[in-house]
């Protein structure tokens, strides 16, 4: 990534939401567990994806559904933590902008969990030519 990113409180709050979903689902998952996190820039946009290697989502849950705590659409997990408002929020926040938040994979097989992914519009300022950032004008 070589731009700065423009709109932390967001970003923090999208990419913050799927990191946790991730490490609980990798948590309750069989070893070895990990969470892998990819952040891109393109221009003004910033992609991010989230893998785990948790039991991924269950077949014909809608994560983005709300109300439901994410870690019930965990096969053989309860609800532990969690209003089941994160992955819904975190959408709205995408989408306020032009961006999206999608599921990519639900996973399921072992040690493949759940692959979401994020592209948050106007997140990140683009480098100028000369490699400095550009300030906004007040």
């Amino acid at each position: 990534m070589h731009g700065t990113v423009c709109r932390p409180e967001d970003t923090a709050a999208v990419l913050g939401n799927l990191i946790d979903n991730a490490i609980a689902a990798a948590v309750r998952g069989p070893a070895p567990r990990w969470v892998e996190v990819t952040l891109l820039d393109d221009g003004t946009e910033l992609v991010l994806t989230v893998a785990d290697s948790g039991a991924g989502v269950a077949p014909g849950r809608d994560p983005f559904a709300g109300g439901d705590s994410v870690d019930e659409a965990i096969p053989g997990t309860d609800a532990i933590h969690g209003l089941g408002i994160g992955l819904p929020l975190s959408r709205e926040i995408a989408r306020a902008t032009g961006g999206e938040l999608w599921l990519m994979d639900a996973g399921g097989s072992p040690g493949a969990g759940a692959v979401f992914a994020a592209r948050l519009t106007g997140a990140v300022e683009a480098p100028q030519l000369d490699g400095t950032v550009a300030k906004e004008k007040q």
